[in-house]
């Protein structure tokens, strides 16, 4: 992989592989080859600015420190020179520059010889109104008969993935390996791996031509003696793809045991497919059926064992305003803990007094951490509620495909006190679907109570992907199914935008509230109080 950037004739190397395979530090050594050897303009890039700079400090500074080659061509930076920065640092020869994908600022002016965008399945689709961000960053390199994109991803959805898209465009190599008992090279594919019933620990591989049975033992020696193979003609593109069935970090028998914990969870089985096999998930979104939820109904206690912490959606319209209240536990499985629609004229106080005492409940001990409050309609009073609550955020929806669950907020205070914060909307509405369809109590598991009326499944199942022709070329959109409303489903995104507004690390969010709560002495007797039926939209025991 390394080797192709400075093959005679590639101008692009696309890397489409499973999660560790070694994208970053492949992409690091690429880097630091021709900062040594043929110094020019580099840009690496990465999803967002943030990650760009954790990767500047992480993985770039350790590296310089611990080479060098690198050390002496860099020495300038450790006697004070303000124009090297952590994105921005100059050698003899060129400059290195560190951008996210996510910003139009970063991606402006310089022209660049290297590229070096990282996870470009995570880049935004759009940044700012200026288009394709990589495509942005390509178009730099015009002027250099010898530039070089190098690029790597793990893929995410068919026929939205950047990398699967450049991979088929490449020569598509992969690496074959011979079987230790025919001698026959091949690629070695998940379908291929094997085992009895349930027993992962019996998984073996095996052979395409002979059909012997291969043991994870003999994994080592078949790669030693593997070759990269293209598998097609490009002009100039090196693609190289690989999956974790190679990696001498995990046994097959270790693939075999995940799969069979994931296989029925959508939301679980798509990470495997990404981030395992290395593939594109072709992400089939069926409707999702409203009365199948609604006969799922499950008596609560309150608040039911597994919730760590709360969120709010809340959506406003002209004459009432919906809400919906979500705990959180571990992996994402969630219990719906209430919903409201308060009527009134929302341009007058009483009703935001009503939505006030509706989300000053608690839940045992537990109170509302954040709420995430829709801006689009009635804005000023939506900014004027926002600044007098604490932990409540005011969101706007973004439409199109990859951009992230919560951006970086617009800071508006200068004009109105109040920080605006952009949601993903389209992909958003995807995971919450995805979900929705999970059978089994668990990761990704949507729980709702005894007493939900058949409205709130409708509202919330009513949208479908469609596909139209937007400028030209097919694209997919969300649409609701005729006659339905959607606008508990927004809850849904909102509360699941305000989780995200606590913390990108779900892991970490819920130890700082398991922290807070051992903090507290609690008196609550044990195992809570039963939630009856619902009753003119409140709880009754």
């Amino acid at each position: 992989m390394m080797d192709a950037s400075v093959e005679p004739g590639i101008h692009t190397v696309v890397l489409m592989t499973s999660a560790q395979i070694g994208k970053t530090e492949i992409i690091n050594n690429v880097l630091g080859y021709f900062l040594t050897h043929d110094p020019c303009p580099i840009l690496a890039m990465h999803p967002t600015v943030e990650m760009a700079q954790t990767w500047s400090k992480d993985r770039l500074t350790p590296m310089i420190r611990d080479t060098p080659s690198l050390r002496d061509i860099f020495n300038d930076t450790r006697t004070g020179d303000l124009s090297n920065t952590i994105l921005h640092k100059k050698f003899p020869g060129g400059h290195l520059t560190g951008v996210g994908a996510n910003s139009p600022v970063g991606l402006a002016s310089r022209p660049i010889r290297i590229v070096l965008p990282d996870e470009v399945d995570r880049f935004p689709h759009e940044v700012g109104n200026e288009g394709d961000p990589l495509s942005l960053a390509i178009k730099r390199t015009t002027t250099f008969y010898n530039r070089l994109i190098f690029m790597a991803s793990t893929p995410t959805t068919k026929d939205k993935s950047r990398i699967e898209t450049s991979f088929l465009e490449s020569d598509q190599r992969y690496f074959f390996v011979p079987c230790p008992e025919c001698g026959i090279f091949q690629v070695l594919k998940w379908a291929r791996v094997m085992w009895d019933g349930t027993d992962a620990s019996s998984a073996t591989y095996c052979c395409e031509l002979c059909e012997k049975k291969i043991p994870h033992t003999k994994k080592a020696g078949m790669v030693a003696d593997g070759e990269w193979r293209a598998t097609s003609e490009s002009d100039g593109i090196a693609g190289f793809a690989i999956n974790e069935v190679y990696s001498p970090w995990v046994t097959w028998a270790e693939m075999a045991s995940e799969y069979m914990k994931v296989k029925d969870n959508p939301v679980r089985y798509k990470t495997f497919v990404n981030t395992s096999l290395g593939e594109t998930y072709e992400d089939v979104v069926e409707s999702v059926d409203d009365s199948m939820l609604l006969q799922r109904c499950e008596p609560y206690v309150d608040p039911p064992p597994g919730v760590e912490l709360i969120t709010a959606g809340v959506d406003v319209h002209k004459s009432n305003i919906k809400v919906e209240i979500v705990g959180w536990g571990a992996d994402y499985e969630s219990w719906s803990l209430d919903y409201e629609t308060i009527y009134g004229d929302t341009a007058k106080p009483k009703i935001w007094s009503d939505l006030t005492k509706f989300l000053n409940r608690t839940f045992g001990k537990m109170a509302i951490r954040a709420t995430a409050i829709d801006s689009r309609y009635r804005t000023d009073s939506v900014f004027e509620f926002v600044k007098r609550r604490q932990r409540t955020f005011a969101i706007k929806g973004v439409p199109g495909w990859g951009k992230p669950t919560i951006a970086a907020p617009k800071d508006k205070s200068k004009s109105t006190g109040v920080r605006l914060y952009s949601v993903g909307s389209s992909d958003v509405k995807r995971m919450m679907h995805d979900r929705l369809r999970v059978q089994e109590h668990g990761p990704g598991f949507c729980h709702f109570p005894i007493g939900y009326e058949e409205d709130f499944f409708l509202e919330l199942t009513s949208e479908v992907i469609v596909q139209k022709q937007l400028h030209g070329y097919a694209a997919d959109m969300w649409e609701k199914k005729p006659g339905t409303q959607n606008h508990f489903g927004d809850c849904r995104v909102y509360a699941t935008a305000a989780l995200a507004i606590c913390g990108t690390d779900l892991d970490r969010v819920i130890e700082v509230c398991r922290a807070e709560k051992r903090a507290v002495v609690s008196h609550t007797p044990a195992g809570g109080s039963f939630l009856g039926p619902r009753s003119g939209g409140k709880w009754v025991s």
